[in-house]
């Protein structure tokens, strides 16, 4: 099956894609807009317009993009202590920070509580027992299961949750149980659908699941005002729906919660994504067992990981026209399994040296990184 090569404009400005060139560094290269970022920002917001929006820090932490976040009003949303010191050296309000990883050791928790963090998802008893010793005063999301559709895990999510993440309905009542008799502040619950989702069916399983978890909170006593719908939120690649399509698949049920319900979510990729560009170099050109091959400087373990879970990313050249043929698309490393799947229609032209763009990969190509058979990660730059 072959790929067709994305027709889209790259959100950063052709005179900015060509200045960074002029400079590259030794390896790939993402460029990211920071109005590209805003926009996309703006997006979510008129979507689900009741619903505070905390970025997930892991999908793109440049200091740059992280500060117009700020400047804009954003929360955000982290999965460790580690990625605190970020947002830390902009001198962000950890009030405006909350932690969707539900479950930690004692020795993060207590890292991000010292920093002034107070929201924490949680989905066992054993993580209610070490945020009490912990985070003792903190207010704990319980994070629920989103309960199976009728398509498997992985037509749903690029990278879905499984069974690893999210309390049963009897894990939930069990927790609101036991809280209530040590005195932990249960503020609330929270799902998430698995990452570049694109069944818009699966955000209204977890809200029923969501909704049916706060009223057992209630039950119990407990305030539970709060509901994060997750992150999981897709970047408009392949197939995936807009976030006006999400949103608007979500605006019947968000509009019957009890009154007084505060709204989070936790999106990254959807913010990223599209908001910029993976630029990556042909190291080498080559005729192998009868097919056309391109290696790149940027591969699956140094920054496209994701195209291994189905991530639909698009390549295009940026020289070149004319005849086009079917390439087969490998990374730099000496490993099999650092090859792009399928084919990919691309100029017959291309020489080794020539640049290709990877749309769709903004996110997360940098965060997921490995040196592996040291080669070069990719440098983030932000832009316009």
């Amino acid at each position: 099956m072959s790929r067709v090569l994305s027709c889209q404009p790259l959100l950063p400005r052709p005179e900015s894609v060509a200045a960074e060139l002029a400079r590259a560094p030794a390896g790939p290269l993402i460029l990211v807009s920071r109005s590209g970022v805003l926009a996309n920002l703006a997006r979510v917001r008129s979507a689900l317009p009741s619903v505070s929006v905390h970025y997930a820090v892991k999908a793109c932490n440049h200091p740059q993009v992280l500060s117009a976040l700020a400047q804009a009003d954003c929360g955000f949303e982290l999965a460790s202590a580690g990625e605190w010191p970020a947002l830390a050296a902009l001198d962000i309000d950890p009030a405006r920070a909350m932690v969707g990883n539900p479950v930690r050791s004692a020795m993060q928790t207590a890292a991000l509580y010292a920093a002034g963090v107070r929201c924490f998802a949680i989905d066992s008893l054993q993580q209610l027992d070490r945020d009490r010793v912990a985070a003792p005063d903190a207010r704990l999301l319980v994070r629920v299961a989103v309960p199976p559709g009728c398509l498997a895990d992985a037509d749903v999510a690029a990278w879905p949750m499984g069974d690893t993440f999210g309390a049963s309905p009897d894990t939930v009542a069990q927790i609101s149980r036991k809280a209530r008799a040590t005195g932990q502040v249960l503020a609330g619950v929270s799902f998430h659908v698995g990452s570049q989702c694109t069944d818009m069916a699966a955000w209204q399983r977890g809200l029923n699941a969501a909704v049916s978890a706060l009223a057992t909170l209630r039950a119990e006593g407990h305030a539970a005002d709060v509901l994060s719908l997750g992150g999981g939120f897709p970047a408009e690649i392949g197939a995936a729906p807009s976030i006006e399509a999400v949103g608007e698949s979500l605006r019947p049920a968000l509009a019957a919660l009890p009154v007084g319900t505060r709204l989070l979510a936790e999106p990254g990729r959807c913010l990223i994504a599209n908001a910029g560009v993976l630029l990556t170099r042909v190291l080498a050109v080559r005729e192998h067992r009868g097919a056309r091959w391109l290696h790149l400087d940027c591969g699956v373990h140094n920054g496209l990981i994701e195209s291994s879970r189905g991530v639909p990313y698009a390549l295009r050249a940026l020289r070149g026209s004319g005849t086009r043929v079917a390439w087969q698309v490998a990374g730099p490393s000496c490993d099999g399994a650092d090859r792009l799947p399928g084919e990919w229609l691309l100029p017959a032209a291309i020489v080794e040296g020539d640049w290709l763009a990877v749309d769709g990969a903004a996110a997360y190509a940098q965060s997921r990184a490995s040196g592996f058979n040291g080669f070069a990660l990719p440098e983030t730059r932000v832009v316009n």
